[in-house]
């Protein structure tokens, strides 16, 4: 999560953005329990009980809504 938090940091960072981010919206394969932010199970990803959401959200100070992809 750190380099995803990097990433979306560095998307906010430039002045002449137009606008204030009200928040993050993840989309993600796999299963996932879009109460908690959490990706239960992403067979092709090798990941299974990933939190997604808390970690995301404590590094940007956003909003954050993971949703599955399909």
């Amino acid at each position: 999560m750190p380099l995803l938090a990097a990433c979306i940091t560095d998307l906010l960072a430039p002045k002449d953005v137009v606008g204030e981010c009200l928040g993050i919206g993840l989309s993600i394969c796999g299963l996932v329990d879009i109460t908690q932010g959490k990706l239960l199970l992403a067979p092709t990803l090798g990941w299974q009980n990933v939190s997604i959401r808390d970690p995301l959200q404590e590094a940007t100070g956003l909003p954050v809504i993971v949703e599955n992809n399909v």
